[in-house]
Parts: C-alpha cells; sequence; structure tokens
C-alpha cells in the first residue's frame, strides 16, 4: 500500500524547484505591489477590497521561500556559503526595503525577509550541529543526549525569536517559528510545512491564506529545474528599488 502511494505522489509530483521559485516571486511582486505602489494609487471604489485581495495572494510566497531555504538547508554541500549569500542580500535590500515600503532610506520599523530566512537558517544549523554532536559523544548516553538537545533547542529557539524582535526582522519571532516547524519533520518535508503555515496565523487572520501555499508545494517533485539562482536572489532589492521609484516619481 504504501509503495503504491509512493508511486502515485511520484506521477502527479511535476513542479520542480525553479517552478516554486517563480511563483513565490510572482506572488511575492503582487504583495509588495500592494503595498508599495497600489495603496498610493488613487482609487475611490473599492480600493481596499482590492488591496487585501492582493496581500491575500502575496502570503503565499513565504511558505515556499521557508520550504525552499529548508530543501538548500538539506542539501547544500556548504551552508556556510548559503548563510553568506543570505546575510549579503539582507544588507543590500534593506535600503531599497526601506524606499518602497517608508519612503526612506533607512527606517528601524521593520527590516526586510531577508533577515529573517537568515535568522532560521542560522538557527536550525546550529541545532543540527550541536544534536550531531550530543549524538556521536562518546561520553554521553542517549537519554541524556536527548534531554540536552531538547534543552538547548527551547534556548536556540527563544534567543533567535528574541533577536528577530529586537532586530523587528519581517514576519519577526513568528517568521523564526514557521522556520522552524518546517524543519522539524526532515523526512516528511511537505508535511512539515502545515505546522509552518500554521505558525504563521500568530501573525494575524490574513496568514490563513499561507496555506495556499501547500498546493503547489505537495506536488513538487523534488528535482531543481532550470536554476536562475542570482537572479532569484537580486529581484527582492531590484523589484523593491522600481517599484520606489514608480510610487514617488510616476504617482
Amino acid at each position: 500500500m504504501t509503495d503504491r502511494l509512493t508511486s502515485y505522489l511520484k506521477k502527479i509530483s511535476f513542479i520542480n524547484g525553479a517552478a516554486l521559485k517563480w511563483i513565490a516571486v510572482i506572488t511575492m511582486l503582487i504583495d509588495h505591489f500592494a503595498i508599495a505602489v497600489f495603496i498610493s494609487m488613487r482609487i475611490p471604489h473599492g480600493k481596499m477590497d482590492i488591496y487585501n485581495t492582493l496581500r491575500s495572494i502575496g502570503r503565499i510566497a513565504f511558505p515556499i521561500y521557508i520550504f525552499l531555504l529548508c530543501e538548500g538547508f538539506r542539501h547544500t554541500k556548504n551552508i556556510k556559503k548559503y548563510l553568506f549569500r543570505l546575510f549579503i542580500f539582507a544588507l543590500v535590500s534593506e535600503i531599497p526595503f526601506d524606499l518602497a515600503v517608508y519612503g526612506k532610506i533607512w527606517s528601524y520599523r521593520t527590516q526586510n525577509v531577508f533577515f529573517t530566512l537568515f535568522l532560521g537558517l542560522a538557527a536550525i544549523t546550529l541545532c543540527r550541529k550541536i544534536k550531531h554532536y550530543l549524538e556521536t559523544s562518546p561520553n554521553i548516553t542517549y537519554e541524556y543526549a536527548d534531554m540536552f538537545y531538547r534543552i538547548i533547542f527551547t534556548v536556540i529557539v527563544a534567543l533567535t525569536a528574541i533577536f528577530a524582535e529586537l532586530l523587528k526582522t519581517d514576519y519577526g519571532p513568528v517568521g523564526i517559528l514557521a522556520i522552524i516547524s518546517a524543519s522539524l519533520f526532515p523526512l516528511y518535508p511537505k508535511i512539515s510545512m502545515i505546522p509552518c503555515c500554521t505558525a504563521l496565523l500568530l501573525s494575524g487572520k490574513l496568514e490563513k491564506w499561507a496555506f495556499l501555499a501547500l498546493i503547489p508545494i505537495f506536488f513538487y517533485n523534488g528535482k531543481r529545474g532550470r536554476q536562475f539562482k542570482y537572479f532569484f536572489y537580486a529581484v527582492y532589492p531590484l523589484h523593491l528599488l522600481i517599484f520606489f521609484l514608480i510610487r514617488y516619481y510616476l504617482l
């Protein structure tokens, strides 16, 4: 029965990693268009309904980015380079983010989502290293290793969430909790996205639309597809800068 189910799921899985990234990028663009441009347009009738619809569509992006982050975490050969890329693009994206959202070169109100992804990845990387050390240490029994790991895991998650709150990253502690939740069941990454999306509900009722991300993720076939790695990184700061220019120079 299990073999039949596995075979069937493979047959209906047709979305690769590149396609998932495109879905995330497009829904993110819709969301940021609403925040940076649409809200400034003079549309008298039904403006907020359209705005809320655009924001609802945008809720799909973050869970997909989290899923891809965890996939990268599981399969990357160099986690340090992965962390470095996220951190660099977090720094590069901050001014475009603040310009598009707040109209200022720098604002402390919210930091861009790359910081959230960086902190989340750093947390699950540290947890994995500590777990491996405890499990392979000849001086620690399995029972104590498990107990120590649970305590250390809780501390790491709590400290990372506090740091995200202090830094005021996009999604804040909820974003960290969502990333951690998505990494809990590495053998069942798609199932892990259910607690991930559930955690996002703590950000507000609008996040119920994040569960729509489960649909393309369910049809993910585990293949990378044709990758434009640096494009998918660069599109974040570039589109924010373009939206800022549209908002302040064309509207």
